[in-house]
C-alpha cells in the first residue's frame, strides 16, 4: 500500500481507526455543505440557552455562481433587492429539511455586510458548541527571517 501523498487522517479513515467526536456532528455537516457550495465558513455555532444556530460565512465568486445558476430564476427573484440572499435562504431551508425538522422561513435571518454573511435560524437539532476555523499561529521564524530574505533575494 502506497502511503505517499496521503494524510494521516485519510489513512486512519481507510483503516477504520479514525474517530470524530459526535458533539459537533451537525456543525461539521453545515460547514462541509457550505464549503462545497463555495463559501468560506468562519464559524458555526449553536447557543446553549436556546436552539439558535449562527453561521458566519464569507461569500466567494464560486458561491455566488452556484447559488444564482443552480436553481432557475423567477421574475420575482430577479426583481428582488438581493437575489443572492433569497437563493441562500432557500438553500439553508432545503438543507435543514434534509437533515432534520424543517426550518421555518420566519425563523431564519440573513444579514450581509459586504462579502460577509451571518445566517441565524432556530433549529432544535444538535448539541451546543462552536466550530471555528483553527487559528494560524504566527511563527517567529517568519517575522525574523522575512526582512533578511527580502534583502538577500536576487
Amino acid at each position: 500500500m502506497a502511503i505517499r501523498g496521503k494524510t494521516l487522517r485519510t489513512i486512519l479513515m481507510q483503516t477504520g481507526r479514525f474517530y470524530l467526536p459526535a458533539a459537533h456532528f451537525y456543525h461539521r455537516l453545515w460547514r462541509d455543505h457550505l464549503q462545497q457550495i463555495g463559501f468560506r465558513v468562519i464559524y458555526v455555532e449553536k447557543l446553549e440557552e436556546h436552539p439558535l444556530w449562527v453561521i458566519r460565512v464569507r461569500i466567494t465568486a464560486s458561491a455566488q455562481l452556484h447559488l444564482l445558476a443552480s436553481a432557475p430564476a423567477t421574475a420575482h427573484l430577479m426583481t428582488a433587492e438581493d437575489p443572492l440572499g433569497h437563493q441562500l435562504q432557500a438553500e439553508v431551508l432545503r438543507m435543514g429539511k434534509t437533515w432534520g425538522p424543517a426550518i421555518r422561513k420566519t425563523e431564519l435571518s440573513l444579514a450581509r455586510q459586504g462579502a460577509y454573511c451571518t445566517i441565524a435560524f432556530l433549529w432544535p437539532v444538535g448539541l451546543p458548541g462552536r466550530l471555528a476555523r483553527p487559528e494560524k499561529i504566527p511563527n517567529a521564524f517568519s517575522f525574523l527571517m522575512r526582512t533578511w530574505l527580502r534583502k538577500s533575494r536576487n
